[in-house]
């Protein structure tokens, strides 16, 4: 079987976030407290509840736009993202349901730095 490209829905976000969340875990592990300490059960839970929610509202925000209405045409505002989840192969699985999420990645468009206040293109190079 084949992997799949696929836009993210509402549906995706907490697996989403949990795949994205791994990404991280050197940076989280740096912030948690070894296990011999009588509160490190508490903090390291804390630590990782409150990174994985930090992850989801990112998430959210960037995609809140293409997860409101879906589209490829010239975005309405200055900034703009398409998330693309890489979805596993699943023996007769249609549409992606029931699939194993296995990859994720953003394109963002953003105004370009060069432009002036009246819109006008300014050259990075002189």
């Amino acid at each position: 079987e084949d992997f799949q490209l696929m836009l993210p829905e509402e549906s995706d976000m907490q697996e989403l976030t949990d795949l994205v969340d791994e990404s991280f875990q050197r940076a989280i592990q740096a912030r948690m407290v070894e296990d011999g300490n009588p509160f490190s059960g508490f903090w390291n839970g804390w630590v990782s509840l409150s990174e994985r929610q930090m992850t989801l509202g990112a998430l959210r925000k960037r995609l809140k736009g293409l997860l409101e209405a879906p589209s490829l045409r010239k975005p309405r505002d200055d900034e703009w993202a398409l998330g693309v989840l890489l979805v596993g192969p699943q023996d007769g699985v249609q549409d992606g349901a029931g699939r194993e999420l296995v990859g994720y990645f953003e394109l963002l468009l953003q105004r370009p730095e060069g432009l002036s206040r009246r819109g006008e293109m300014v050259p990075y190079l002189k």
